[in-house]
């Protein structure tokens, strides 16, 4: 009976033994999962916050060329059209940051650096610096000059009392911006992708097709998209709404149009005239 009591108790600690082994494995295997999810998510963080810096950089670079450029005593007299179309068109070929670029009067005349002339009254981002009277960053567009779409950087030239004199600006294509994007990569398989304030994608590493098609802030997808979903994830779209509410980064998870489950930070970037992008980085 001694022996049948001892190999019980024997039995009994062995379970004991397994169990709190099962158990300590548990733990650690679940301290080392939030562990490694923290420093994902801290990467990720760093990722976003230090990308999407350069992208502000990107666009600054590009509005204190152009402020360098409206200084100069030829933009600034602004009675030169041929001396100001050659230096629109040094300025261009030097610095290889735009397409095309413009000298615009407060009438909305503009001057090329081919020589030409034309009337840009009309364009959005033209009453919009007469308006603000600094700097800005034009909405996307498809310039009519390249047939690519672009964004169209603006400078205003004062005068004394304060009102705009002339602008002058520069259309820089999105295929930069598409570049700068397939640069980034975090972990195994993931990227970074930027859109508007509005949500419509201005650069995707993955899918440029959907660059100006796809908005990332809406539920609905476009059936001449052709995406294998209808519709887009609904964290996807409060993701974004979240990150431009607060101003900041927002980490979060969702599944994309091709199906994969992914963990994102979306950062928005601060732009000349209080436009915004967002910046998107996942894994």
């Amino acid at each position: 009976m001694f022996h049948t009591l001892q190999a019980r108790l024997t039995a009994a600690l062995v379970v004991l033994v397994l169990v709190a082994l099962s158990l300590l494995g548990a733990a650690s295997y679940w301290q080392a999962k939030n562990a490694l999810e923290r420093s994902v998510d801290e990467t990720a963080l760093a990722m976003a916050e230090n990308y999407a810096a350069q992208l502000q950089n990107f666009t600054d670079e590009a509005v204190l060329r152009l402020d360098d450029l409206a200084n100069t005593p030829v933009m600034r007299a602004g009675d030169n059209s041929a001396a100001m179309a050659a230096l629109l068109a040094e300025t261009r070929d030097r610095l290889k940051i735009f397409e095309t670029m413009s000298y615009i009067r407060a009438n909305g005349q503009a001057t090329r650096p081919d020589g030409s002339s034309t009337d840009l009254s009309s364009r959005p981002y033209f009453k919009k610096v007469l308006d603000l009277k600094k700097p800005y960053v034009s909405d996307m567009l498809l310039s009519v000059t390249t047939g690519k779409i672009s964004v169209v950087i603006s400078v205003p030239i004062l005068n004394a009392d304060g009102s705009v004199k002339a602008m002058v600006t520069g259309t820089m294509s999105l295929d930069k911006l598409q570049s700068m994007m397939q640069g980034i990569h975090f972990k195994e398989s993931g990227y970074a992708f930027v859109s508007d304030a509005e949500g419509v994608l201005l650069a995707h590493p993955k899918r440029p097709e959907l660059v100006g098609k796809l908005n990332v802030a809406q539920k609905e997808v476009k059936p001449e998209l052709q995406l294998p979903a209808k519709e887009l994830d609904e964290r996807m779209i409060q993701l974004f709404k979240s990150a431009m509410e607060k101003n900041e980064a927002v980490r979060g998870l969702y599944t994309f149009v091709d199906g994969i489950d992914r963990i994102a930070v979306y950062k928005p970037v601060e732009l000349a005239g209080g436009q915004r992008w967002m910046f998107m980085v996942t894994a």
